[in-house]
């Protein structure tokens, strides 16, 4: 485990976020679409929007088994951490994903300092890497 996979990891959580905002957009422009299907031309546009949102529901799969996948490994990683702050920290910020901001101020710290304690580990651990 090091800074690289967890920030992977961060970026495909986005990635399925994103994915997942476009999908109601797509669904709400097929809804739009649907209401006019009485006008013959919306057929093939209709087939489009199907197309796009199985492409979509796809990729969100494929994201989803691989984010599964990571998480687990990263459990795996934080279930060796002895120190329960440093557990804390990773547990707020990989598994619950919450912000750098958010996961300070449970521990009741600045952005900079928790920044710092997970930099500490993973070089402690032979695992940082930018």
């Amino acid at each position: 485990m090091d800074l690289q996979f967890l920030r992977k990891h961060e970026a495909l959580k986005r990635q399925i976020d994103d994915d997942f905002r476009a999908m109601d957009g797509i669904k709400n422009r097929k809804a739009l679409l649907t209401s006019m299907v009485h006008d013959p031309r919306m057929a093939d546009t209709l087939h489009a929007v199907d197309m796009q949102i199985l492409e979509l529901e796809s990729r969100i799969t494929a994201a989803m088994w691989q984010f599964r996948e990571e998480r687990s490994e990263i459990e795996r990683f934080i279930s060796g951490i002895t120190d329960s702050k440093t557990r804390l920290l990773f547990t707020l910020r990989y598994i619950d994903m919450l912000s750098w901001r958010k996961v300070a101020a449970v521990m009741e710290c600045s952005d900079a300092a928790i920044r710092k304690r997970r930099d500490k580990y993973l070089e402690k651990q032979g695992r940082k890497s930018k």
